[in-house]
């Protein structure tokens, strides 16, 4: 009996020692995981109504004055033209600049999403630009949730500075890929952070394969530049020396990547009868070239887009962030310890990380265009309302704020008065009398068509080519159109081109009938000797 009662004691010391080990063992590595997300009290705050007005506003900027102006080229020519027709044809596998040739230059999701609302909507400007509107609207949204997580205070102060700022607010009114990239890329972003700041690894990973879904989207709207938000959040997370709940990675994140992106490139390649490796090089362009111009090129393209900011809140925003963060950056340079520096500005060091290295990418290659550096201002304004959240707010700053709001809308009522020559809704208004036959198609000698005309006109546009060998962007050669083909088409020739020109057609045996002029066009009908 006492024996038996020594054995039981000695059992229950063991097992009451083993519990006090796990428990010891749960204490750490919960202190050791919370050390690096938000305060609970942040991670389930409960939205406020500040999320209703800021989208209100942003509805407000983004759809007003939505159609009061034409299609200007030539981005939004080309997406509208690749979308009208995917609704004509009802072939939404294949993009097509003509019936008779496919446009391989971008992945689809651009063209789906334009030819989605059009369906919905009705032929309407407004219609072509609402995919760019709902996507600055969304980037909005998701700017405040993504501020919630960065930020204490004002997590509505940088959804505020992006949707005033100059770019976003106009890209929101342009047909192009950018602002609905950007959402896509913000979306991910988001996912990250979410996962980062994950109380449980259940949780992490339902957000790490939000975080792949949103950047699989995102490729499918422009291809690998798409992905540069992804490689600043890999260069993060190996110099932050952070532990995540899980891994970025993982099996599932890839697998949802790969099931979203991999089928149209599939198909696609099954129905056109192209080898995926080529398919896939000349849509997401897998070899873009290094830059080769002056070393000022990225500065004069994108300086002015990140300089943007900068009046006049950046300039209040510099001042305080040199005073937030002075004694931090006293202690890194005496100790010259970047372990310090980044476990406490662990937010800082993910904004910056998100900002500067895509800007590194921009640099070195060659393609430059202003609206590239669109995603970029979303960190800058997390990262300028961080610097801002504690400035006192007066009642001027307030009415400041709306009187530019009200600027901006200013400007964009007043955009069709500005006179771009390749502007396709006026330009088709003069073509309008020249066109007699109910098939006649619209030609373009050696230079890009205006394809907006397809929106306005309802009949192809043929880019002719000059030359002995087609270009990638060319649809036929003069010399293989048949006297027919080139009578019953409506020629639009810039005036240096017109000797060149008349020159080949005589070669058909055929003679200017008609010439009128266009804005910057020669209006050529042509007829048998």
């Amino acid at each position: 009996m006492l024996a038996g009662t020594s054995w039981r004691d000695k059992r229950e010391r063991i097992s009451s020692r083993f519990v006090a080990k796990l428990d010891a063992m749960k204490t750490l590595l919960t202190a050791e995981r919370t050390t690096h997300t938000l305060p609970p009290s942040r991670n389930k705050a409960r939205l406020k109504p500040e999320l209703l007005w800021l989208g209100l506003a942003a509805i407000v900027l983004a759809l007003l004055f939505q159609g009061n102006r034409g299609l200007w080229g030539p981005d939004e020519g080309r997406f509208s033209n690749v979308a009208l027709h995917m609704l004509e044809s009802g072939d939404w596998l294949v993009p097509k600049r003509h019936p008779e040739h496919v446009e391989l230059a971008r992945v689809p999701m651009t063209y789906w999403a334009v030819a989605s609302s059009v369906k919905l909507f009705g032929r309407e400007e407004w219609a072509l630009r609402l995919p760019s509107a709902l996507a600055f609207v969304g980037t909005v949204l998701l700017t405040y949730l993504l501020s919630r997580r960065l930020m204490t205070r004002r997590p509505w102060l940088p959804p505020v500075l992006y949707m005033t700022n100059l770019v976003p607010f106009f890209a929101a009114n342009l047909l192009t890929a950018d602002s609905l990239m950007c959402f896509f890329q913000t979306l991910g972003v988001y996912g990250y952070v979410l996962m980062w700041q994950s109380d449980s690894v259940t949780a992490a990973r339902r957000f790490r394969c939000l975080m792949w879904v949103g950047f699989a989207l995102a490729f499918m709207v422009k291809g690998l530049p798409a992905l540069l938000p992804l490689l600043a959040l890999l260069v993060y997370r190996r110099i932050s020396g952070l532990r995540f709940p899980v891994s970025m990675i993982g099996y599932d994140g890839p697998i949802l990547f790969l099931c979203i992106v991999l089928p149209w490139f599939v198909l696609l390649a099954w129905r056109i009868d192209v080898p995926i490796s080529i398919l896939w090089g000349s849509t997401v362009q897998l070899s873009p070239e290094l830059n080769s111009g002056p070393w000022y090129e990225s500065i004069t393209v994108y300086g002015p887009v990140l300089l943007s900011f900068l009046l006049p809140w950046g300039l209040i925003a510099l001042v305080l962030a040199a005073t937030q963060y002075r004694e931090a950056l006293r202690d890194y340079f005496q100790r010259l310890k970047w372990e310090r520096f980044r476990q406490i500005h662990q937010e800082s060091v993910f904004l910056q990380s998100w900002v500067f290295i895509p800007i590194i990418v921009f640099v070195l290659f060659r393609a430059k265009l202003w609206l590239y550096a669109l995603p970029l201002l979303v960190p800058l304004s997390i990262a300028i309302g961080r610097a801002l959240q504690g400035i006192r707010l007066k009642i001027w700053m307030t009415i400041l704020l709306a009187a530019w709001m009200l600027t901006l809308l200013a400007v964009k009522g007043f955009a069709p008065r500005y006179n771009q020559s390749r502007d396709a809704r006026e330009l088709a208004q003069l073509l309008v009398s020249q066109l007699k036959v109910a098939d006649t198609e619209v030609y373009f000698l050696d230079q890009m068509p205006v394809y907006g005309l397809k929106f306005y006109l309802g009949h192809p546009l043929r880019r002719i080519s000059s030359k002995a060998v087609l270009d990638r962007n060319d649809d036929v050669r003069i010399l293989d159109l048949t006297s027919t083909q080139a009578q019953n088409a409506l020629w639009l020739i810039q005036p240096h081109r017109v000797a060149n020109f008349e020159r080949l057609i005589q070669s058909l045996g055929l003679d200017v009938a008609k010439r009128e002029t266009a804005l910057d066009y020669q209006m050529i009908t042509l007829k048998s000797r």
